[in-house]
């Protein structure tokens, strides 16, 4: 079934959550990952699930998931970092019926980088009231 506006997925299983993630200071991304392992989202206390993932985004500037919450999803995310510190991320997502991963980054991956960097660039300094999420 489709994904509806508001859909909550497992973070630390999505690429779109470790790109947060990892894009978080090390003090929230500790406090983060804490909170989602007593949650009980056990990829966030699996230390080869996050490394794999943030060693993508420190070699690539994003990161894949394959299967990761939902079985027959690829998916690739990236970081988004405004200069003032608020971290949101990208991702494109798809089903793998006769997917090519490697094609999928290669053609994909450029296309969301040069988003993330269109997009901070247009955009400028937000806050966190800019987007209607109060004061963290």
């Amino acid at each position: 079934p489709r994904l509806s506006v508001g859909t909550v997925l497992p973070m630390a299983q999505t690429a779109l959550g470790s790109a947060y993630l990892w894009a978080l200071s090390p003090d929230r991304r500790y406090a983060m990952l804490q909170r989602l392992g007593q949650a009980g989202e056990q990829a966030a206390t699996d230390p080869a699930v996050i490394g794999k993932a943030f060693a993508e985004l420190d070699e690539h500037g994003m990161c894949s998931s394959h299967n990761g919450w939902r079985r027959g999803i690829f998916a690739l995310a990236a970081p988004l970092v405004f200069a003032d510190g608020t971290v949101l991320a990208l991702n494109c997502a798809v089903a793998q019926l006769g997917l090519n991963e490697r094609r999928f980054r290669d053609e994909c991956g450029p296309d969301l980088l040069g988003a993330v960097a269109e997009i901070r660039n247009a955009v400028g300094p937000v806050d966190a009231d800019w987007l209607g999420v109060g004061a963290s």
